[in-house]
């Protein structure tokens, strides 16, 4: 096969998610019809083409991800439909491409094409607001864009949980399968590195305007969202037990019995992942290393309902784990092992900024209160 042909045949595939494995498959094929003498260099000037080539067609169709840019798992997103659009900036042109949405949580990504280059070594930031047709209330967004050397560039905007006038903390009426919002997107600025004093948000704008949208949402596919039906019963004397259990890429709920400690404060909830590390678990041997924590809460005694900062990617969890106990000490520690704990000593608690006064081994400890098989 030519060249051409190959990336041809390669950009005939293309998608929002940029399909590069089947550039490389291709590539891969032609290398091995025909071997040259020079066959590395080869190799890395076929897969750089076609790359480069794959790059531009992407941008001028205007495909680009800001999922794929800002999400650390996969995540499939739901149908944006443009019902209405206006502009008092018009050297600004956003692509409004993808949407994740459940009762608790808003992303809406795509990509923005500027006047000019942005700087990779900056940080710019998107703010926004809206309203959806079943609530009166105003809601902002924000979240960043992702420069790339060029001047369409991806971008994810988030929109935080908030309260409620009657004190519950979700939007009404989005667990429908589609939901109209109102969007405004306000300004393009500069995040500054440090703020020293009183720091106001005009001094930073790149781009001002108003660019003003009416969205037809259709909710994600129904696969991101893994439902298991109990009961789950620890055997611990919290006596924790699980009814229901919905997991989707940004938020857990779990109904059930005694999910809370006497004092009404949540256990320690942590998701097992099959490369045996623990998403959301912020510290110690298992930290989530890709920065990911709990960033709402809306949890009491017979409900937990929390939502992630990171989409968690829940093919590739294990477990759910109810924990408690969690904490530092000695390597005595390894002797509540047989009494249901587990027990791990620390090989750098120093890098873990864990702050002890032990001299010697460092362990780290937790009660497993109910673990919750996924799959």
């Amino acid at each position: 096969m030519k060249l051409s042909d190959m990336i041809l045949q390669a950009t005939a595939h293309d998608t929002a998610s940029a399909n590069a494995d089947r550039i490389l498959e291709l590539a891969h094929t032609q290398t091995a019809e025909r071997i040259p003498r020079r066959r590395s260099v080869r190799i890395i000037a076929v897969i750089a083409a076609a790359l480069c080539l794959l790059t531009v067609t992407l941008y001028a169709a205007g495909v680009l991800s800001g999922f794929a840019a800002g999400f650390t798992a996969p995540i499939s997103s739901g149908g944006v439909q443009v019902l209405s659009q206006a502009s008092d900036n018009p050297d600004v042109e956003w692509t409004i491409t993808e949407s994740w949405y459940d009762r608790y949580n808003l992303h809406i990504g795509g990509s923005v094409t500027t006047p000019d280059i942005l700087d990779a070594n900056l940080s710019y930031r998107v703010t926004g607001m809206f309203h959806t047709e079943d609530d009166g209330e105003t809601y902002y967004l924000d979240g960043p864009l992702y420069p790339n050397g060029t001047v369409t560039v991806p971008f994810v905007m988030s929109a935080p949980t908030v309260t409620d006038g009657e004190g519950g903390k979700f939007r009404p009426g989005w667990e429908k399968e589609k939901i109209k919002v109102d969007l405004t997107i306000e300004q393009i600025y500069l995040e500054p590195e440090n703020i020293d004093g009183q720091w106001n948000i005009a001094d930073s704008l790149v781009y001002p305007g108003n660019w003003s949208y009416t969205l037809s949402l259709t909710q994600q596919e129904h696969s991101d969202t893994l439902t298991l039906t109990g009961p789950f019963s620890g055997t611990t004397e919290e006596a924790v037990t699980a009814e229901q259990v919905k997991l989707s890429p940004f938020t857990l709920e779990i109904d059930g019995d005694h999910l809370m400690r006497f004092n009404n404060t949540r256990y320690n909830i942590w998701l097992k992942m099959k490369d045996g590390t623990y998403a959301l678990k912020g510290r110690g041997i298992f930290r989530d290393a890709g920065g990911n924590y709990i960033a709402f809460d809306d949890s009491d005694d017979d409900r937990i309902a929390v939502s992630f900062v990171q989409p968690i990617d829940v093919p590739q969890a294990e477990s759910i784990i109810i924990a408690d106990k969690h904490g530092f000490g000695g390597e005595g520690l390894a002797d509540h092992t047989e009494a249901g704990f587990v027990c791990y000593p620390l090989a750098d608690p120093d890098a873990l900024n864990v702050i002890t006064d032990i001299d010697g081994e460092v362990w780290e400890m937790w009660k497993v209160l109910l673990e919750i098989p996924i799959g």
